[in-house]
């Protein structure tokens, strides 16, 4: 999806590329408007079974608000998570990501430098973490985790690899029963 100013509520997205060499996500957010003003939103949206990521959030301010991600990285690639946040000031709020159980997969996974947050998100029953901080690059980026839920992921609820001078706000979150200890 591309532009500014879209909402797009109310549907589901299937199977997109379960063979082949592709890296099909089921949604990407790819042009946004820079300063956070003509965001594109999606409103109760489904991903199932996509080869790659269910949801790649990569523009200026996308949002996402009561959506799903199921079944996806079909491909196993390393890096893929049922939500991407991988744009500058992106957000999930009420979303959930389960049942991605395809290796190497997390729940939601921030993969950039740049500030973005989850609000009462819910991730279980993913392959490896529930959440997962893997961008880093720019000094001082703050990624939040406020009012979420992890459970019964394979491994850490939560799991950071960024580098000094990116920090994690992890604020009245439930952590429970995850293959690995709590917090990495």
């Amino acid at each position: 999806l591309q532009g500014g100013n879209c909402l797009f509520a109310d549907f589901i997205v299937g199977n997109t590329g379960n063979s082949g060499g592709s890296s099909t996500v089921g949604i990407a957010i790819t042009t946004g408007v820079a300063g956070g003003t003509g965001a594109t939103v999606l409103l109760r949206v489904s991903v199932t079974s996509a080869r790659s990521s269910g949801f790649r959030l990569g523009a200026y301010g996308g949002l996402t608000i009561e959506c799903e991600a199921t079944g996806c990285n079909a491909s196993t690639g390393v890096g893929n998570a049922g939500f991407l946040l991988d744009g500058f000031g992106v957000m999930c709020i009420r979303c959930v990501s389960h049942n991605n159980s395809a290796a190497n997969t997390a729940g939601f996974s921030f993969n950039t430098g740049a500030p973005c947050s989850c609000i009462e998100c819910v991730s279980y029953n993913n392959s490896t973490y529930g959440f997962l901080q893997n961008g880093g690059g720019l000094a001082y980026t703050q990624h939040s985790l406020i009012d979420c839920t992890t459970n019964a992921n394979g491994g850490h609820a939560i799991y950071s690899t960024v580098a000094a001078g990116s920090a994690l706000l992890v604020e009245n979150c439930l952590i429970g029963g995850n293959g690995s200890t709590g917090t990495a």
